[in-house]
């Protein structure tokens, strides 16, 4: 009974620090934040704060990570995601969209905030390394150059969900979803053209 007390009590402590943090970081950015004006926001002492987190950089690593994984590594894994827009890719795609208007003032400020972040980059590193993951356990192999193509369209891919997120997310998601899933699918049928050998291509 008692650690589930202490449990709470942490949730809740961890709680009011992010969003009183959060609230700061809208308004100007991280270097001109101090540690003692978000406990006197949040109504804790300095210790508190410190047993949690280094410094607010570390809390903010934290909050980027977490949105992060929320958007890619837990549907991937609840997917089973294979590299493969092909079946899976719109309810993926739409599944993101749902989660970030869910939440969009929270990414817009990590996206185009006072104060700039890992998380466009972090998504766009997870993205990359999933596609090529998948072309790496495959039984055929593409052209070197094709990780330049491999950026390009993944850049583009996350270009798209910031700029919908930008503009407060009034293109309905379920169209965002479309788009991006036909030009990746456009993207793949490009490939095949370019790099990959033609008895795959026979195969398919």
């Amino acid at each position: 009974m008692e650690t589930q007390k202490r449990n709470r009590r942490k949730e809740y402590t961890l709680r009011v620090i992010r969003e009183c943090f959060l609230k700061l970081l809208s308004k100007k950015p991280i270097e001109k934040i101090s540690v003692g004006e978000l406990c006197e926001k949040a109504d804790i002492n300095r210790s508190t704060f410190y047993r949690h987190y280094s410094d607010l950089y570390a809390l903010l690593d934290v909050i980027t990570y977490d949105c992060y994984k929320t958007l890619f590594q837990d549907l991937v894994d609840a997917a089973g995601f294979s590299g493969s827009f092909e079946d899976s890719g719109y309810a993926y795609i739409l599944h993101v969209c749902t989660l970030s208007e869910q939440n969009k003032e929270l990414y817009k400020l990590l996206l185009f905030g006072p104060t700039s972040t890992k998380l466009s980059q972090q998504l766009v590193n997870a993205c990359l390394n999933l596609y090529l993951g998948a072309h790496a356990n495959a039984s055929y192999q593409p052209s070197p150059e094709a990780r330049i193509h491999y950026q390009y369209m993944v850049y583009g891919m996350i270009g798209i969900w910031s700029a919908w997120i930008k503009d407060d997310c009034k293109m309905p998601k379920e169209r965002i979803a479309f788009i991006v899933k036909e030009q990746i699918l456009g993207f793949f049928n490009r490939m095949n053209q370019l790099f990959w050998p033609a008895d795959y291509q026979d195969e398919k």
